[in-house]
């Protein structure tokens, strides 16, 4: 009959699981962070350089944007934003350069930006990565225990 030296002898398997599930989680926070700087669109480098992660315990963390123009690209604008009505201007024209013809624009009104979502997209590819990676390892424990490697 093992003698413990003190209470905290007897939670080594729920200290390592602990320490596990913290290492995992702090891997899966960088795999999604470097996921969402890779999908996020460049401009002036102001959205991406803003990304980083805050945690909230020991197993919660949050992706979060510093620039002022994040939630408007995740969110999208004008007709294709929250609002669903388009972008009208209140002091004259508004100015742009087409990308098609390079010629300037002057209008009224324009319809806005779509969404691009890039913080769901980088979810979802570290989400897809931990699914794989839990089939290869159970996988391989199969493996282990029916005899074959």
């Amino acid at each position: 009959m093992p003698h413990y030296l003190n209470t905290r002898d007897m939670d080594i398997g729920e200290r390592a699981h602990r320490h596990f599930a913290d290492g995992l989680h702090d891997r899966v926070v960088e795999d999604a962070l470097d996921a969402a700087y890779a999908a996020a669109p460049i401009d002036d480098g102001e959205l991406r350089a803003g990304l980083h992660a805050i945690a909230h315990g020991s197993l919660r963390s949050t992706i979060v944007g510093e620039a002022e123009h994040t939630e408007y690209v995740l969110k999208g604008t004008g007709i294709y934003g929250p609002s669903g009505q388009p972008i009208r201007s209140e002091n004259g024209p508004m100015v742009f350069v087409d990308s098609v013809t390079n010629e300037l624009v002057f209008t009224y009104e324009i319809k806005g930006m779509r969404p691009q979502d890039f913080a769901a997209d980088a979810v979802e590819e570290v989400d897809r990565s931990i699914r794989n990676l839990a089939r290869d390892q159970a996988t391989v424990t199969r493996t282990r225990f029916s005899g074959g490697g």
